[in-house]
């Protein structure tokens, strides 16, 4: 499944860039801080789970919007998944736009990787700046329990998302971003407004996995 990432495309790993004070000049921007601890490698990109979407109208999303899967309705590991891979591609959305509507909406007050992410996200498009390119591929999510009979359940994901740039509003490149391979660790929870998200990491390939204790928001 792969989405257009304007940066984050970084989702991914691509690119999180901390949130910067507004230039007094044209300065290079490093778009890789962003609490990562990954380096980028050069691989080629993976394939996504496919997701049935619900039939809510393309004329009530924003353009280029996520569209909702069905299996969202469900409360088990199946829901779980299909709300995983959504929040992946919502963050790569707002990094893309600078949206941060539907992402807020579906993080825990607790996930302190939520709101870094969008702070990030409104320190890009709060000062004029956008992204191009991030392209990202995300592979099938590979499940680590977490709490499941509590309706908490945590997934790994392998994200492969091409380089991407940061441009301010006359269009010049104030960042960039290399291409990356990375693995995005999330934590989803069904509540009774819905699935919501508890927690997310992102890692090189080669470090180590979730754990109990780093799968706690």
């Amino acid at each position: 499944m792969a989405v257009v990432v304007a940066i984050t495309a970084l989702l991914t790993g691509a690119c999180v860039p901390d949130p910067a004070p507004p230039r007094a000049e044209k300065e290079r921007v490093d778009l890789s801080a962003s609490g990562r601890d990954d380096e980028p490698v050069d691989d080629a990109a993976t394939t996504g789970p496919a997701v049935e979407a619900t039939d809510e109208s393309a004329e009530q999303r924003p353009p280029g919007h996520p569209e909702r899967p069905r299996a969202m309705d469900r409360t088990d590991d199946l829901g779980a998944a299909a709300a995983a891979a959504y929040f992946v591609e919502l963050e790569r959305y707002a990094f893309r736009t600078g949206d941060l509507t539907e992402w807020i909406r579906i993080s825990e007050q607790a996930c302190k990787w939520c709101w870094l992410t969008a702070a990030n996200v409104a320190a890009i498009f709060g000062i004029g700046d956008s992204t191009v390119g991030g392209e990202t591929a995300m592979g099938i999510p590979v499940p680590f329990e977490v709490d499941p009979d509590q309706g908490v359940y945590g997934f790994t994901f392998e994200l492969t998302s091409e380089p991407m740039q940061r441009v301010d509003p006359e269009g010049a490149v104030v960042g960039s971003a290399n291409a990356q391979h990375v693995l995005f660790d999330i934590v989803v929870a069904h509540t009774p407004d819905g699935w919501r998200m508890l927690f997310g990491l992102v890692r090189s390939p080669d470090s180590a996995g979730p754990s109990a204790d780093h799968a706690s928001p």
